[in-house]
């Protein structure tokens, strides 16, 4: 399977990634999580076979192949990273305990000793290539701000159900008053576009902050959550990974279940995105635990 690189700052801007996703356990400090080994196709300004390539070429898997055989040029760097990885910008990891956020994911990516949930000092044996902190992005970083007792948050009588539970060490109540009221209802009872572009800022910024190129690649990104209703469950998640820097992707917000609860929705969201930036963007299917009507149709 060939998708678009989006190694932000990691390799030129037309190269193209080969991706096997293999699963692996990182830990309990932030999430399980998918790795990602990538053949990168750099190096080459032609990644795209054109139409006379391709009849050209005798029945392979792969046009890319028979380009790569005849023109040369392709490097082979195998690189590992982890596309869907959540913090305690998560309701289902902050608002239940996590208290590690975006920087220490990319503090431990790179190799760092971060100390877990648990208390428990955790280091990977060899640093990953890339990271995509990919949070929820419905009500995205709430529970951050719900932590920091954020002012602005606590007025909204949501925001204030959720922070006196937690602070009555109630964190699981809280978490199930926002499942059963606002995301099987699909309506955000936070509704506020000011907390929602202040948080987003501030995983931008971040993601800048670690972002190396040429050494660590911090990608940006995060995950639309299509989880159904309680009368009708279905999962038909996905990760969206931006290509691009902070100057392209912090002109829109994270698309969400409240923006949208098709997936072609979605699709239209990330086209608009490329269109008016020029920017590129990628969805993986992540959980299509499909049991809908609506699952099937957007094909899980």
């Amino acid at each position: 399977m060939l998708l678009f690189a989006y190694m932000r700052g990691f390799l030129s801007l037309s190269s193209h990634f080969q991706v096997f996703i293999r699963g692996f356990s990182m830990f309990r400090l932030l999430s399980t999580a998918a790795i990602l080994a990538l053949t990168a196709v750099a190096g080459h300004t032609q990644v795209r076979p054109s139409a006379e390539d391709v009849a050209a070429l005798p029945n392979t898997y792969s046009p890319y192949v028979g380009v790569n055989a005849r023109q040369g040029g392709f490097a082979e760097n195998l690189l590992w990273g982890d596309t869907h990885l959540h913090t305690n910008f998560s309701k289902n990891a902050g608002m239940v305990g996590t208290v590690l956020g975006p920087a220490d994911a990319y503090r431990f990516a790179r190799g760092e000793t971060v100390t877990s949930n648990t208390g428990q000092r955790a280091r990977l044996v060899r640093p990953l290539d890339f990271l995509v902190v990919a949070d929820h992005a419905e009500n995205l970083g709430v529970p951050l701000l719900l932590a920091e007792g954020n002012a602005e948050l606590l007025q909204n009588e949501y925001g204030r159900r959720f922070y006196d539970l937690i602070q009555q060490g109630n964190g699981y109540a809280a978490y199930d008053l926002w499942g059963r009221e606002g995301m099987t209802q699909f309506t955000d009872v936070i509704d506020d576009e000011r907390i929602q572009q202040t948080t987003w800022d501030r995983q931008i910024e971040i993601a800048e902050e670690f972002n190396q190129p040429g050494v660590f690649t911090a990608m940006l990104g995060f995950e639309w959550t299509m989880s159904g209703t309680l009368q009708d469950p279905g999962n038909l998640h996905r990760v969206v990974v931006f290509r691009d820097d902070a100057d392209r992707v912090s002109q829109v917000l994270p698309f969400s279940l409240f923006d949208g609860q098709d997936v072609e929705e979605l699709w239209a969201y990330m086209q608009g995105y490329e269109d008016e930036t020029g920017g590129r963007v990628l969805a993986i299917p992540h959980m299509a635990t499909c049991r809908t009507a609506r699952c099937s149709r957007c094909g899980g």
